[in-house]
């Protein structure tokens, strides 16, 4: 039995897992009702995974769950946690930005059907599931309710996210809210609201809270509406137009500015200011203890002066979007890195091709900058590719979602009648 060193599942465990996965499967069946289009997608996404969770824990061991990985220390942390009923949760709060808050979540589902491994697989596939549904939400702000679902079919079937739903760690806890957080910004680019700003809050803290770096993304955003706002307030000045919400964003902006500079404000992965000017940024720091194995990138990439941060960590976002590259590739599971890294090249190339028609649509430069941002965050955290490929499948669903409908239209299937010819050239 896989994780028996945690416990051996019995019939209240197994009991469990199935009934989150029952509760999954009714939330599909009733998206499926509401929106027939993405029924089958979403149901296949499901299925899959439902199949990898099955094997993991009762046939054989994914990669990157064994005991030997984090996973089962995500599962003992459970376990204590809910092991003293409610004050031991409670005084094992892992903070407001731990790998193990996903765990200390699931603690409380522990509390009422006792630890089971299996029941964390099962919370991973709902909360993955849902993923897939807020994917195609993102998908069709962007382009429209009637965009075909080829890409819905392209995240229902990626081997990297398919594995990683059904594992114990935070990556399928976190994309709900990485995918709500990027909601709020494309909403925010064509209404530019107090509400679309709270969507957006609200999922890159809560994303935060699993994994730091999103807390700066949440400031890069901030930090866009600041440079709007500024550009108003000077543009009212040039005319003798008082804008008071640009005035205020330019308070706001000013003081926070000074904060980082001549205070102690601490940004996730970076620092402070004073830790910048002593070359002392904790991703160099994190980078340097990722760069063990045989996956490691480079040892010239690791950042070793202060001039090295104008150049390094661009590279070292490139490495961590893309590698492994066929000169790294010494096992394999480096083969299988390198098909995962390959998906990533060319949707990023399509996109690059079609970047004259996507810089009209509201929402790309501003994802685009968050995506970049991030990338080059991650790239400094992370030392080698076999982490890089957990982590970046919180970018697959955004990278994915900017790819044009009409991209899939050499890979679509040959409508059956003129009238669903109509309808899908309609869609696109």
């Amino acid at each position: 039995m896989i994780y028996a060193g945690f416990q051996h599942l019995g019939l209240t465990q197994i009991l469990s897992g199935v009934f989150v996965i029952v509760v999954t499967l009714i939330f599909v069946l009733t998206v499926g009702c509401m929106n027939r289009r993405i029924f089958v997608p979403l149901l296949f996404a499901f299925c899959l995974k439902l199949m990898l969770l099955i094997v993991n824990y009762f046939v054989f061991t994914l990669p990157d769950s064994g005991k030997g990985s984090d996973v089962g220390g995500f599962l003992s942390f459970s376990t204590r946690s809910a092991l003293n009923g409610f004050s031991s949760i409670i005084g094992n709060y892992p903070g407001f930005s731990s790998s193990e808050f996903h765990a200390w979540l699931v603690s409380w589902w522990y509390l009422l059907f006792g630890d089971s491994a299996f029941l964390f697989g099962s919370l991973a596939l709902l909360s993955a599931t849902i993923s897939v549904f807020l994917f195609w939400q993102l998908y069709s702000i962007i382009w429209g309710r009637n965009a075909n679902t080829a890409s819905l079919w392209l995240v229902a079937i990626m081997p990297s996210i398919s594995l990683y739903s059904v594992i114990p760690r935070y990556e399928a806890f976190i994309w709900p809210f990485i995918l709500i957080g990027i909601i709020g910004v494309c909403k925010w680019s064509n209404q530019k609201n107090l509400k679309n700003v709270f969507i957006t809050t609200f999922g890159f803290v809560v994303a935060g809270m699993f994994h730091s770096p999103f807390y700066l993304a949440l400031v890069v955003f901030i930090g866009i509406i600041a440079a709007q706002q500024l550009r108003k307030f000077f543009i009212g000045i040039k005319i003798k137009k008082f804008y008071v919400s640009g005035f205020l964003f330019s308070i706001v902006f000013a003081l926070f500015f000074v904060w980082f500079v001549f205070g102690s404000l601490h940004i996730p992965k970076i620092g402070t200011f004073d830790s910048i000017i002593n070359n002392n940024v904790e991703g160099k720091y994190i980078s340097a203890t990722a760069f063990r194995g045989g996956a490691s990138y480079p040892a010239w990439t690791n950042i070793s002066a202060f001039s090295d941060y104008f150049w390094k960590p661009i590279i070292r976002g490139f490495y961590f979007m893309f590698s492994p590259f066929p000169w790294d590739i010494r096992s394999v599971s480096h083969v299988i890195g390198f098909l995962d890294a390959l998906i990533y090249v060319y949707v990023c190339y399509v996109i690059w091709s079609n970047r004259t028609k996507l810089i009209s649509i509201s929402c790309f430069p501003y994802v685009l900058i968050l995506l970049f941002t991030l990338a080059i965050i991650y790239g400094m955290g992370v030392g080698n590719f076999g982490t890089g490929i957990r982590h970046r499948t919180k970018f697959f669903f955004i990278i994915i979602a900017l790819l044009p409908p009409y991209c899939f239209q050499k890979i679509r299937l040959r409508p059956k009648s003129q009238a669903h010819r109509i309808y899908m050239t309609a869609s696109v």
